[in-house]
């Protein structure tokens, strides 16, 4: 078992990583993944650990509670992301665990799927039951899904950290002027849209808010 996940892995590592059709490049050599979270190699994996895109799809049409996470590192984000993921580069995980849902289902991903598999094993670890890796990595949630955006060109405000105002504060439960991430910037009818992650204190997972005007945000 271990050995067969292991030789797909490099398999994965050996083809590189997958892009868009049509994505622009992102101008820089993909990632090293050595130093991604792995088990020991004498460690079994559990064999619910991995899933295939059309497996997300399925999750998706039935409405099953679930969280989409792309630990993939800022520039790789130009190529797109998922519609709706939290965008969590994989250095990030262990400090950020206080705000993910312990109770639906993580469905981590990264390029190819080498480096979600440590993640998801490494969150199966820490009390997160329900993680699993998407095999195939963000081109398989494409063509399964076809749920994800592109990034504006040149947009400089992925993963941005902003200031909530008193509105936004309010439908996150926290107090104005928490801190947020930035995880979309869209451009709709000539309205500039923005998407933020929000960190909760008390043992709350983050909340995602959608639809927000920049006015909203207190921009740094």
């Amino acid at each position: 078992m271990v050995r067969d996940l292991v030789k797909r892995a490099v398999r994965r590592l050996v083809a590189g990583s997958p892009r868009v059709p049509g994505a622009p490049p992102s101008g820089r050599a993909p990632p090293t993944r050595a130093e991604a979270p792995a088990p020991p190699p004498d460690e079994e994996a559990p064999a619910d650990l991995e899933v295939e895109g059309s497996q997300v799809a399925d999750m998706v049409s039935r409405g099953e509670p679930m969280l989409l996470i792309d630990i993939r590192e800022p520039h790789e984000l130009r190529q797109g992301h998922g519609r709706g993921a939290l965008l969590l580069p994989m250095n990030e995980v262990p400090q950020r665990l206080a705000e993910l849902p312990r109770d639906q289902t993580l469905v981590v991903y990264c390029a190819a799927g080498a480096r979600s598999w440590g993640v998801a094993h490494y969150l199966r670890e820490q009390g997160f039951p329900l993680a699993v890796s998407l095999g195939g990595g963000f081109a398989d949630l494409v063509d399964a899904t076809g749920e994800w955006e592109q990034p504006l060109p040149g947009n400089p405000q992925l993963l941005q950290v902003v200031g909530l105002g008193p509105v936004a504060a309010a439908q996150a439960g926290v107090e104005p002027g928490a801190q947020a991430t930035v995880q979309s910037v869209q451009v709709v009818d000539e309205q500039t849209i923005v998407a933020v992650w929000v960190p909760r204190a008390g043992g709350l997972p983050g909340v995602r808010l959608d639809g927000l005007s920049p006015d909203a945000l207190e921009l740094g």
